[in-house]
């Protein structure tokens, strides 16, 4: 099943594994230089960019594209192998590095001209159709806008299959910044330089690449340049307005339709993206002479990648929760609703709070929130929160991941607190057993996993509390070593250790040992494990006992801020309302 991308899980760990093959440059820009190049035995382009000064803003810039393409993988867009950005060592610039998958084909914009020789209908058909999909999963399942679709920004593959590229642009439609034109002007639609648009952009964009790729040519409508706003403003609000487009000569009418519908001066009345997908199966939609086996076949491809990766973006088991859950709550939904999920004062005297307030875990909520949306800010905040221990258990792991990935975002301080931590253990007042517990950590974040065991192993005989659990996680993530993994496991969590119980129990809970992860979990939330509610929930919903599995969900939410738990509470509620004939949290 597809994982949600990572960024972490793509960063570069040796410049030493690529090799350039041709010092010939594949492409230059204002700011890199492109050349062919080997990684892991596959071929890829290699990105290097020239030197950038540490306190501009492209660093942050840059980790936004490449988080945002990685983080919207799909069958249709431009795949990163690996990346590297970090700091030189006077701080004074940054050096950076993209490696992209190679496709000898090119662009769209440099098949253009071979496009009526070369490409077959099928080709044509399904070029536009991938490239309608890819931006169908940027607006419907990430809430992406792109910005700046063009024929120079898809990457053809041998097979002559887009893949959208340069996300530079791209935003959250809920965060915006509409401030500044963005993209070429003839692919611009008219909206965006009055600084109000939203997804239909991209809709308009794409009209003119289908126009390009039905008529095998550019587009070429005289157009101020983007930079002359006034002549630009006039050219849109005159020349478009007045409905002058590009001319037709070789493309049949339901096509032609099809993108009159689609460049519409007015935003509103642009088809959506989900009905071009679904107008682009229909065969009266095809180029004349489309392969039908060929078209389906690539339909399958997209199709099955979508449903695996939404499915373990949902993770549920029962066939009923998924359905439910595809219809998603925003996050309007959640506000005001904490005061209909009244907890009683014996609920929350079963969380035992230890003085922690319930705004210290909406904090690390909002954190790990922003952090996701690539926040180097966050990232570094969290960084110092697991290094100390504060509201969190204390984890070196995840102290690093978050730093290094503020690193990689062009946070340059990251690297200060990630020194200061690869120090601690020559540190005189450091004991030998404390010591070897955090070089084990160091080792596990980097991902040297048998440096890290080792590590952990001679801590553990010195009667570290911890090394045990730290082993058992690694052997049942990292191997196939389960009953070993429990049995160390066991040992952490015969000492009380919060991280050793805690995976343990998320250990019985996937093997549904329910009543042994439950009793662990209670202890789990005993010492203010965030998480700790929620898996109680997951554990009752399991056994079918809704009344528990709803108490530890509103507690989630109530007590450590996890939205999540909303959904699962709607869902008991609708389970309980069958049976009793009311819906008592919604009254």
């Amino acid at each position: 099943m597809k994982q949600s991308p990572c960024v972490g899980d793509i960063l570069l760990e040796n410049e030493a594994q690529i090799t350039v093959l041709n010092k010939k440059k594949l492409g230059s820009g204002a700011t890199c230089e492109v050349y062919l190049c080997e990684y892991k035995n596959t071929k890829a382009a290699y990105k290097k960019m020239t030197k950038i000064e540490s306190h501009s803003y492209f660093p942050k810039q840059l980790f936004r594209e490449i988080a945002i393409t990685q983080q919207c993988e799909h069958p249709a867009t431009l795949k990163i192998l690996a990346f590297d950005i970090r700091p030189s060592k006077n701080f004074s610039e940054i050096k950076a590095m993209i490696l992209n998958e190679y496709y000898p084909k090119k662009t769209l914009d440099d098949c253009l001209k071979e496009m009526s020789s070369s490409w077959t209908p099928t080709d044509r058909t399904i070029c536009m159709y991938g490239l309608a999909r890819g931006i169908k999963h940027l607006h419907t399942t990430w809430k992406i806008i792109h910005r700046d679709i063009k024929s120079s920004n898809v990457f053809i593959d041998e097979h002559k299959r887009p893949h959208i590229a340069d996300f530079g642009f791209s935003k959250e439609n809920k965060n915006l910044d509409q401030s500044r034109a963005c993209g070429t002007p003839y692919y611009m639609a008219p909206e965006v330089l009055t600084q109000k648009f939203s997804f239909p952009v991209d809709i308009f964009s794409l009209s003119i690449v289908f126009f390009e790729i039905l008529e095998g040519k550019k587009c070429r409508m005289k157009t101020p340049n983007q930079f002359q706003g006034f002549k630009l403003q006039k050219f849109l609000n005159n020349e478009w307005k007045q409905g002058k487009r590009p001319a037709f000569t070789q493309t049949k009418a339901e096509l032609k339709e099809l993108i009159d519908h689609m460049w519409c001066y007015e935003a509103e009345e642009r088809l959506k993206i989900e009905d071009i997908c679904y107008k682009l199966e229909n065969p009266d939609y095809w180029i004349d002479g489309t392969d039908k086996n060929e078209f389906l076949q690539y339909k399958k491809m997209i199709d099955d990648y979508e449903k695996d990766f939404i499915g373990n973006r949902v993770g549920l088991d029962t066939q009923e929760m998924i359905q439910y859950f595809n219809n998603e709550v925003d996050d309007d939904e959640f506000s005001g609703f904490s005061d209909d999920l009244d907890i009683d004062d014996d609920d929350q005297n079963d969380s035992n709070h230890n003085n922690l307030k319930d705004n210290d875990f909406l904090f690390v909520r909002k954190l790990i929130k922003l952090a996701n949306k690539y926040n180097s800010e966050a990232m570094i905040s969290l960084g110092i929160l697991f290094k100390e221990g504060v509201i969190v258990p204390k984890d070196l792991v995840l102290s690093l991941k978050y730093l290094n990935q503020s690193l990689s975002f062009g946070n340059v301080y990251a690297e200060i607190l990630i020194n200061e931590i690869n120090n601690i253990p020559n540190q005189n007042s450091v004991c030998e057993k404390e010591k070897h517990f955090i070089i084990g950590q160091i080792h596990e974040s980097k991902g040297e996993i048998t440096d890290a065991l080792t590590s952990y192993l001679f801590s553990a005989k010195l009667g570290h509390a911890e090394a045990p659990g730290r082993i058992g996680s690694i052997l049942l993530r990292q191997t196939d070593h389960f009953e070993l993994g429990e049995k160390y496991l066991l040992k952490g969590a015969e000492k009380n250790n919060l991280f050793s119980m805690y995976w343990l129990a998320m250990y019985y809970l996937s093997h549904q040992n329910y009543q042994q992860s439950i009793s662990l979990l209670k202890k789990c939330l005993q010492q203010n494990h965030f998480e700790a509610a929620s898996a109680l929930g997951r554990a009752y919903l399991e056994l079918k006992d809704l009344e528990m599995a709803k108490k530890y969900f509103r507690e989630s939410f109530k007590v450590y801020h996890d939205e999540s738990a909303i959904k699962f509470i709607k869902f008991i509620n609708l389970e309980l309302s069958d049976d009793k004939g009311e819906n008592e949290d919604f009254d």
